[in-house]
């Protein structure tokens, strides 16, 4: 399974807990699944330290395009500012 990365607005790449999480509910068996808890321990990893960064993609990766939290949450307008929040 390649990683996902979103790029960030200086160019560089970035992954956040919600993109590792949905990589963990990919994954095949996950009690028994090795993947499962390497991303366990990324995930583990994001959450204490914020987002996890890197210059450039690797032969693994590949960049993922974020939706707008107006497409993703429409019920929330709240959330909506967030947008030009987002890391980078």
């Amino acid at each position: 399974m390649k990683r996902a990365w979103f790029r960030a607005k200086d160019g560089t790449f970035y992954r956040n807990c919600p993109l590792i999480s949905r990589e963990m509910t990919r994954c095949r068996w996950p009690w028994r699944n090795r993947r499962f808890w390497q991303l366990a321990a990324e995930w583990d990893r994001a959450w204490q330290q914020g987002v996890i960064r890197k210059p450039t993609l690797g032969r693994g990766d590949i960049e993922a395009q974020p939706r707008p939290f107006r497409e993703v949450y429409p019920d929330n307008p709240e959330l909506w500012p967030l947008d030009d929040d987002r890391p980078g």
